[in-house]
């Protein structure tokens, strides 16, 4: 039989090395998992359900070609969900796309409804039961859905980076009391 002591530290008194492996083995934790979006995530599909989507979020983050989010759903108006949201976030920046999504609606006595990325050839669908919806209104409802995609992956991108950041890993090591081998692996 063969007994071994292991010395164990604290971050504080690991070396710069030792500390920058440490973050590493923290950061790749992070990756593989999506506890530090869910907050996010909770926080904008609420924000989007006040509004009328009913949709969910698929988002690919690798930082590479081809990254972005998808709304997943269907969107109809939500009477009150513009004064909803205010309240709710009252600088939410959801708010001017959704008031011209309003404007559009208003123009359209309310009747604009229809799927969103369910169908890879016709990712955004929308419909107006009252009559024809014009080319331009159509246009701009597609430009506002890739524009809300946009701004949301934007939102996971910045979310991601700061929860990988060296700041925020430090403060959760600190937070947590992690320990470590004098090399940095976590023990």
């Amino acid at each position: 039989m063969r007994t071994e002591t292991l010395k164990i530290y604290k971050f504080s008194e690991l070396s710069e090395n030792a500390k920058d492996k440490a973050r590493e083995a923290h950061r790749e934790h992070i990756a593989s998992d999506t506890f530090w979006s869910e907050p996010l995530e909770e926080d904008i599909l609420h924000a989007l359900n006040m509004v009328g989507f009913g949709v969910d979020i698929d988002i690919t983050m690798r930082y590479a070609q081809g990254d972005g989010v998808k709304l997943i759903g269907t969107y109809a108006y939500e009477t009150g969900g513009l004064k909803q949201l205010r309240t709710f976030a009252p600088s939410h920046p959801f708010i001017p796309l959704i008031q011209e999504l309003q404007g559009i609606q208003r123009r359209n006595f309310y009747q604009i409804h229809g799927s969103i990325g369910e169908s890879r050839w016709c990712p955004y669908d929308f419909e107006c039961d009252y009559h024809e919806l014009s080319e331009t209104d159509l246009s701009r409802m597609k430009e506002i859905t890739q524009s809300l995609e946009s701004m949301i992956f934007h939102m996971f991108r910045d979310e991601y980076e700061y929860a990988t950041s060296d700041s925020a890993i430090d403060e959760y090591i600190l937070a947590h009391d992690c320990e470590f081998l004098s090399c940095g692996t976590p023990h």
